[in-house]
């Protein structure tokens, strides 16, 4: 902040300062979980100065628990899967678990279920 003789002020802003602004203006629990999905979670925060990242810490822990109880629930829905055949696992999936079939298929396939997690919780 610069005070002239007249009693202007001007607030003089770097480009740090800019940047910084730019990140804090534009982020979002939705950009937070979106940095989760992508694995850039840990770079976003670093980017940020310690003393802006608490909500962010915040938002990142919330999007974590939910992700943790939505994966343990598709792996207790997986423990009742008929393993018969794939087909009898599909109709089983998206008759009666059709919210959580396309996490089953993905498990079923051995396939990450956090980033879809995470793009599902925006």
């Amino acid at each position: 902040m610069v005070l002239v003789s007249d009693g202007s002020r001007f607030k003089v802003k770097g480009n740090a300062y800019r940047e910084i602004a730019h990140i804090l203006n534009h982020i979002s629990y939705k950009q937070v979980v979106l940095a989760l999905a992508n694995g850039t979670i840990d770079e976003v925060i670093a980017s940020i100065p310690g003393e802006f990242t608490e909500e962010i810490v915040d938002w990142r822990k919330t999007a974590e628990s939910q992700a943790r109880a939505i994966l343990r629930h598709v792996s207790e829905l997986m423990a009742e899967a008929p393993t018969t055949s794939r087909k009898d696992f599909a109709l089983w999936a998206t008759n009666q678990h059709k919210e959580y079939a396309p996490y089953l298929f993905a498990m079923l396939d051995g396939r990450d279920l956090m980033p879809m997690i995470y793009k599902r919780l925006c």
